[in-house]
């Protein structure tokens, strides 16, 4: 509606107080008409006997248009038949042993009493009947959590969960939330200890978890399994993983500043691999670079074997190998202009100036080898980039002996040129380890039972 407002406001910005009103009048036609439509709706429903559902469209009706008479006449009409549809619906599911159904439309009929109120439509409804839907609760809260016991014992844990949670919709009192509480406690930690028979150790540590959260005390037998569940999920489901130096190929090199590769290197080694998820043990770089010199192991990407044969050398449980496969610097939008000077000896000169923006891009290509498959189970390429601006001037001879002024002097200082590179590399290599390192731990995780 805003962006209609600001559309008739711009045609005809000398006369938006008419506009305005045309569209106010516009939109209440909308309304009308469809809150007429819902009415028809609702009375077609009622035709048919099916009072809870036309009740609801009439408070729809009533929602659009506060005003439509005949939607509340209707709805004060047929609220009370919808008011015991919903009692008749209890009573037959409780009826046949569906407590838990019946104690859903109880939810359901405070809901339509509740929305017919703030249509200002209060519907009347038995005496009783705040201990009608007191005893169901009860009855279906005391049902579920003989079901979740049930479950329990039958290790069918997501059921008993489900029991339990559902029984929490119909407002347990303390003494049953606590039992409530013990039932999921019972649960999760049940469930974890299937988890880790099963060897699924990542979901019996969330498992143990929320059974610890629930069990709220940590000195409580409870609190204790929990811990010592969660630890022996840690402690077997932790994989060792050797992370080898990356590597460039020869087209990168072409382009690859001096001490980038090292840089990267260490800073990989500082950030990413120094702070590993849980479940990732990373083994220090310095016994795997040693082990691979030991290898002959050195500047080149390793083959799926060569990985295989590190992880034997070190006892790591993966091996991540890459290296850098394109490292490009451009130039674009290059503004070019010649300058007078002179030199020191006054001999009139001109030297070239250019400014423009720099452009990096590099793409990092890695491997994850399962040293027990003697394959690579994760095979990758990140691709980051970053540009700056640049400015520089090109003389042909010597441009010290130019007579120049300080700013001027600057655009020839190779500290200068320095300053506007190595603020585009560092944010390049800033980029790289961040990507870099949440991709490879996010494939190692995969190998995480």
């Amino acid at each position: 509606m805003q962006v209609i407002m600001r559309s008739l406001q711009s045609l005809r910005p000398r006369h938006s107080g008419r506009w305005l009103g045309t569209l106010t009048l516009v939109l209440a036609i909308g309304g009308c008409a469809s809150a007429n439509k819902r009415y028809q709706q609702g009375s077609e429903l009622e035709q048919q006997g099916r009072y809870i559902e036309a009740a609801r469209k009439y408070i729809d009706a009533l929602k659009k248009d506060g005003d439509h008479p005949q939607a509340r006449s209707r709805l004060r009409a047929v609220g009370p038949r919808a008011v015991n549809s919903f009692l008749e619906n209890a009573q037959l599911a409780a009826a046949s042993g569906r407590v838990a159904d019946a104690a859903d439309s109880y939810l359901r009929l405070d809901e339509f009493l509740a929305a017919a109120a703030a249509v200002g439509e209060p519907i009347p409804h038995p005496s009783d009947y705040a201990d009608q839907r007191r005893t169901m609760f009860d009855e279906a809260i005391g049902a579920l959590i003989d079901d979740g016991r049930a479950s329990e014992e039958a290790g069918a844990w997501y059921a008993a969960k489900r029991a339990y949670h559902r029984a929490d919709r119909y407002f347990p009192d303390p003494g049953q939330v606590d039992l409530l509480i013990d039932g999921l406690v019972r649960t999760y930690l049940g469930w974890s200890e299937a988890d880790l028979d099963m060897a699924r150790y990542r979901s019996a540590l969330e498992h143990a978890d929320q059974a610890f959260v629930l069990a709220g005390d940590p000195d409580s037998e409870a609190g204790r399994t929990a811990l010592e569940l969660r630890a022996t999920a840690i402690e077997l489901g932790t994989i060792v993983v050797a992370v080898a130096p990356l590597w460039r190929t020869d087209d990168a090199a072409r382009f690859l500043p001096e001490g980038f590769l090292t840089a990267l290197n260490d800073e990989l080694e500082l950030e990413a691999w120094s702070d590993p998820p849980m479940f990732i043990a990373i083994m220090d770089p310095l016994l795997v670079r040693r082990a691979l010199r030991d290898l002959r192991y050195h500047s080149t990407l390793m083959t799926v074997p060569e990985a295989t044969r590190l992880s034997r050398e070190v006892g790591a449980d993966a091996v991540v190998t890459g290296d850098i496969e394109i490292f490009t610097v451009t130039e674009r939008d290059v503004r070019e202009e010649v300058r007078n000077a002179k030199t020191r000896a006054g001999k009139p000169v001109s030297y070239l100036r250019r400014w423009g923006t720099l452009d990096y891009r590099m793409r990092l290509h890695y491997a994850v080898v399962d040293p027990l498959s003697h394959r690579a189970v994760r095979q990758r390429t990140i691709e980051v980039r970053e540009s700056g601006r640049f400015e520089r001037a090109v003389y042909q001879g010597d441009w010290t002996n130019l007579d120049l002024t300080r700013n001027e002097r600057r655009w020839f200082e190779a500290d200068r040129q320095l300053e506007f590179t190595l603020a585009i590399e560092e944010e390049l290599l800033r980029e790289a380890v961040a990507e870099f390192g949440e991709r490879v731990y996010r494939d190692l995780m995969n190998q995480v039972r």
